[in-house]
């Protein structure tokens, strides 16, 4: 299970392997989409982030030794407004074929308090 644990308004990446679905190599993430989805307690969706736009996750060269790679870009709107504690996050792949398959199971998205300055 991965767990995502950013303080409030904090952007950074953060990144990810995906493997294909036997598990036993790196999926090629340039032949479909995946989609991040943030929800708290109830299930209400917080936010989405989407790699139909590279800005929100970014896909690797899907070659070689990043094969299987990509970075979710997490930027400060993202956590800002939202009270310190646990969330949940998980990570869809599709592919054309519109073949839905989970590759990150529901997990932790912690957010902690901004540090004071």
């Amino acid at each position: 299970m991965a767990e995502i644990d950013l303080a409030q308004g904090e952007a950074r990446p953060e990144r990810f392997y995906i493997k294909d679905d036997t598990g036993s190599a790196g999926q090629d993430l340039s032949a479909g989409d995946l989609t991040l989805t943030v929800v708290d307690a109830a299930g209400t969706v917080l936010f989405v982030k989407s790699s139909t736009n590279n800005t929100e996750i970014a896909i690797l060269a899907q070659s070689g030794a990043t094969l299987g790679y990509c970075d979710v870009l997490f930027a400060e709107a993202d956590t800002v407004n939202l009270a310190p504690g646990v969330y949940y996050f998980d990570m869809w792949f599709t592919q054309a074929s519109d073949d839905d398959r989970q590759v990150v199971p529901l997990s932790p998205f912690v957010v902690t308090e901004k540090a004071r300055a």
